[in-house]
């Protein structure tokens, strides 16, 4: 081309070089505003079919003013990989320009935080700008999901969360403690497995041990069995809640039954006895009346007696012979 005797294409071909390339390679963009018609952001072509390449995001251009749409480059890509996170109007971008020619394809390269996008100065209570922690913050809603397993891991203790490709999910403590989500049994338990929780679907059972000691919670037939000795308490609530001892309990049926056996003396008499329990009051006053008297010794001699039959070696269930441990 020709200008008054001047062959610009021949200025540009000998100016031609390092340095002197006027093509924009990089810039620096804003993503821009919305529209009724347009949106800035699109996922889908004018067909409604999915983009191939996932996003286009419309740039301008600084300072050309220049809009362009351009896709966005992520830490990862491949056949169903990808990473995203959302735009919106005046974030601040790097856009790069292939071959120096914005129909070429523009591509987004990173972001920048700016008086729009403010950069987090606290990040889970801790101050991010003292240069001494690495951080990942979002404000919108935040997938990692890998098609096969993932793994998350402390390095100096060993202390791990990881989800296997069958979808089991096994949370482990520095010291060994585990807890897993498995297909045929939820458990939580210690490193040298004295003490542990389990669920069971299949069987709707729970279990808890801990040493010697297990507790059976099943809708079939429940268990409890222990090396040890077993105490049952009332943990402080009132007597008018619980019984608080078997004296108690046997004080009140020998008062009662002396009282009955009297009574029997005469039919008409006996029905008169039971026919006053109808009403909380005459309970009440025999109630009180045997926590008032001494347990009578002919009933507690029978009460150790029986409380002193040694277990039956052999059987822990609670249902054999004798209660005191031999």
């Amino acid at each position: 081309m020709n200008h008054g005797g001047i062959d610009v294409a021949a200025m540009r071909e000998a100016v031609k070089g390092p340095g002197v390339d006027t093509r924009m390679w990089l810039a620096m963009g804003t993503v821009v505003a919305g529209t009724a018609d347009k949106h800035p952001v699109r996922f889908t072509d004018e067909d409604g079919n999915a983009l191939p390449h996932g996003v286009l995001v419309d740039v301008k251009l600084h300072p050309s003013g220049t809009e362009v749409p351009c896709r966005v480059m992520g830490r990862t890509a491949g056949n169903g990989t990808g990473e995203y996170h959302p735009f919106v109007d005046g974030d601040e971008v790097l856009v790069a320009v292939p071959g120096g020619d914005e129909r070429s394809g523009c591509v987004i390269m990173g972001r920048a935080n700016q008086a729009l996008d403010v950069f987090p100065t606290t990040v889970a209570g801790m101050d991010v700008t003292q240069n001494t922690v690495g951080f990942l913050r979002c404000v919108e809603p935040y997938v990692i999901e890998s098609a096969t397993a993932v793994v998350l891991r402390q390095a100096t203790t060993g202390a791990a969360l990881s989800i296997d490709p069958t979808g089991q999910v096994f949370l482990s403590s520095g010291d060994g403690a585990i807890l897993a989500m498995s297909h045929d049994a939820s458990s939580f338990q210690l490193k040298d497995a004295t003490a542990a929780f389990q669920l069971d679907p299949s069987k709707v059972q729970a279990s808890v041990v801990a040493g010697g000691s297990a507790f059976v919670v099943d809708d079939q037939a429940s268990e409890f069995q222990t090396a040890g000795f077993l105490s049952v308490s009332t943990g402080g609530n009132g007597a008018a809640e619980h019984v608080t001892t078997a004296e108690a309990v046997l004080g009140f049926l020998n008062v009662f039954l002396q009282a009955a056996a009297t009574a029997a003396t005469a039919p008409p008499a006996l029905v008169a006895f039971f026919a006053t329990f109808a009403s909380p009051g005459p309970l009440a006053a025999l109630v009180a009346t045997a926590s008032s008297l001494p347990l009578d010794p002919t009933v507690a001699a029978a009460l150790v007696a029986a409380f002193s039959v040694p277990k039956v070696s052999g059987l822990p269930n609670l249902g054999c012979p004798g209660f005191l441990a031999s």
